[in-house]
């Protein structure tokens, strides 16, 4: 499955943070692979940039074929750097 969520932060490091301790999850658009993968749109902008307020806590999530409580824990992990 694809969705996105939005994380409750306005601090383009936050994300990378979050994003950045993610283990089982790539950082990479889906192209329709198996794999786990996250996307943090904030993050393609570069250092420095504006990012579009719609784009700062937007996280985009491709869920893989890894097992769904090895990928809830990933995620839980990962929001308590928040």
């Amino acid at each position: 499955g694809l969705f996105s969520f939005r994380l409750k932060t306005r601090d383009v490091d936050a994300v990378r943070r979050f994003t950045d301790t993610l283990y089982y999850f790539k950082k990479a658009v889906s192209w329709g692979g198996y794999e786990s993968l996250v996307f943090p749109a904030a993050t393609h902008y570069k250092k420095g940039e504006a990012v579009p307020d719609d784009k700062v806590s937007l996280v985009r999530v491709h869920i893989g074929l890894e097992d769904p409580d090895v990928l809830i824990a990933d995620l839980e992990k990962a929001l308590k750097t928040l």
